[in-house]
């Protein structure tokens, strides 16, 4: 699996300029880029039951006594294609590094942000004139321009009206563009949350967006509560010894608010509801990891080492770990799950966490070579490293 770099891209400019605040376009970040699927292999997922796909079709007037344009949206799986692919379209497929690890790479340029911020890879690919339309997105989006030409306009942010064109389809009233630009095959466009923006394909042409999640308040507290409810702790009840008497039963003191709301506030804040919010953060929205083929043994995966062979990792294997740990253990979680193993296999396994190739132990040297082995060795048999063909 070949690694790619971001060219012409200053990292630092970026973050302290662009990040959640302004868009931008980096001209050849990716220079001769060559698409890893293309139309044919995206239409094959596409028609499968499990992978969440779309056709956004617009049928414009053809004669000067029709008004307007008609959208269509059709869900996946797609099993006719053609009757869906009319007019101006795009075949939309979500989440396709977690079907496809040839496009596990374009993922990982944006390493220099944290895993649990990632979200997918959404690929599209449009004829001529195929969009969305002019939208809002609630989250950070790179979009790497494949084959083909597409131009982008982004505005700024501000109150814009929703329109439906179609039931399922939300876009905006017009806005004026800010950034008015055609991607050509390498280029790539960062859109912050909140920017209107539209894209339209010139010709055909495919397109990579890789999303990043950003919780708001409602679903952090439900993820947390899921995952307070699934480890059956923070068992303390409210108490109100001396409690006062009052002239209604109905009232609710604001002593009483106050004492329960000091109840949530200490567990929020309490060591365990550190460990179960990186759980819930842990847990995306990725299909569950395939069961491993081959039940491996240590034994088994250090000759691999020291065969040559490598092992890739699948999308949904973003590890998580808190920033203090203790002296003893190092405690990681992928998945909801949590892995408690040795502090002596903790470099080892960051250099594995931080690629989606691997094959760095080449032979067994010391004590923390082989802690890693017997976690490594678990973590293939639990479907998340797979050995490369």
């Amino acid at each position: 699996m070949t690694q790619i770099k971001l060219q012409n891209f200053d990292l630092d400019y970026f973050l302290k300029h662009h990040w959640q605040q302004q868009p931008c376009v980096i001209k050849q970040a990716l220079p001769d880029f060559v698409d890893p699927i293309d139309e044919h292999d995206l239409a094959g997922l596409a028609s499968e039951p499990d992978i969440d796909s779309r056709i956004v079709s617009r049928q414009r007037a053809k004669q000067e006594n029709q008004q307007g344009e008609q959208w269509q949206v059709s869900h996946g799986p797609i099993e006719d294609f053609a009757s869906s692919c009319q007019g101006d379209w795009t075949l939309l497929v979500q989440a396709v590094d977690q079907h496809i690890p040839d496009t596990l790479p374009l993922v990982s340029l944006f390493n220099f942000l944290p895993y649990w911020r990632i979200d997918d890879l959404m690929v599209s690919y449009s004829v001529a004139n195929g969009g969305v339309g002019p939208h809002l997105d609630q989250y950070d989006v790179f979009i790497i321009q494949g084959k083909g030409k597409r131009r982008w306009q982004v505005g700024d942010q501000g109150n814009y009206q929703d329109i439906f064109p179609h039931p399922q389809l939300r876009q905006i009233s017009g806005f004026k563009p800010q950034i008015d630009e055609v991607l050509e095959p390498g280029d790539i466009i960062y859109i912050p949350p909140g920017f209107p923006h539209n894209g339209v394909a010139l010709e055909e042409c495919l397109n990579y967006s890789i999303g990043f999640r950003a919780p708001n308040q409602n679903e952090l507290l439900s993820n947390l509560s899921d995952a307070v409810q699934e480890s059956e702790q923070f068992k303390q009840r409210y108490s109100d010894a001396n409690i006062p008497s009052r002239q209604h039963p109905s009232l609710v003191l604001n002593s009483e608010i106050q004492s329960l709301k000091q109840l949530m506030i200490a567990m929020i804040e309490s060591p365990q509801s550190d460990q179960l919010l990186l759980q819930s953060l842990s847990q995306t929205t990725a299909v569950e990891p395939m069961d491993a083929v081959d039940h491996y043994t240590e034994q088994q995966i250090i000759e691999a080492f020291q065969q040559g062979h490598s092992f890739l990792r699948m999308s949904e294997a973003k590890a998580l770990f808190q920033e203090q740990q203790s002296s003893d253990n190092f405690i990681f979680y992928i998945q909801g799950q949590q892995f408690c193993v040795p502090m002596i296999a903790k470099e080892s396994l960051l250099q594995l966490f931080a690629v989606d190739e691997f094959n760095d132990l080449n032979t067994i040297k010391n004590q923390a070579d082989l802690e890693f082995a017997k976690i490594f060795t678990i973590l293939i048999n639990a479907g998340y490293w797979y050995l490369a063909e």
